[in-house]
């Protein structure tokens, strides 16, 4: 339910999440006698309905849960407790994500150091293999060998 108010409040403009939300909008356009663009009336009036379907829902789900779990006096209710876990958890989320790309960010780095570190390795091994042969060669074809 969170999820759909959450979506909902992201995109007023969608297109309708359930099989009742495709119903209503599919009558609203027939009464309204419009295309169902999302600038006709069909499609304002069927945002607005769904939201308040969420907000409905959402109502009952709250009365249904503070009724099951009552809280004592002076307590916040078992509503507002599970709110507040939902905005902590959110919360962690967030920055377990934010930390998981700065760690991704220092393992790509560590690796472009140690692809460097490995080229120049590369690199100074060939240049002393060419000197190597030079000198070989310089040792072995030359007049004074012989």
């Amino acid at each position: 339910m969170f999820q759909a108010q959450d979506d909902h409040e992201k995109n007023k403009d969608h297109q309708p999440g359930s099989s009742i939300g495709k119903k209503n909008k599919a009558i609203l356009q027939k009464r309204a006698a419009d295309d169902g663009s999302e600038t006709s009336t069909s499609a304002a009036a069927g945002a607005v309905i769904e939201q308040i379907q969420i907000q409905q829902q959402l109502d009952d789900l709250r009365d249904e849960i503070c009724r099951k779990f009552p809280a004592k006096p002076g307590e916040k209710n078992t509503w507002d407790k599970i709110l507040d876990e939902r905005e902590k958890r959110i919360a962690a989320k967030a920055e377990r994500e934010k930390q998981e790309k700065i760690d991704a960010e220092e393992r790509a780095e560590r690796r472009r150091y140690m692809l460097i570190q490995l080229a120049q390795g590369v690199a100074v091994l060939v240049v002393i293999a060419g000197i190597s042969a030079f000198l070989y060669w310089a040792a072995t074809a030359g007049p004074a060998v012989r």
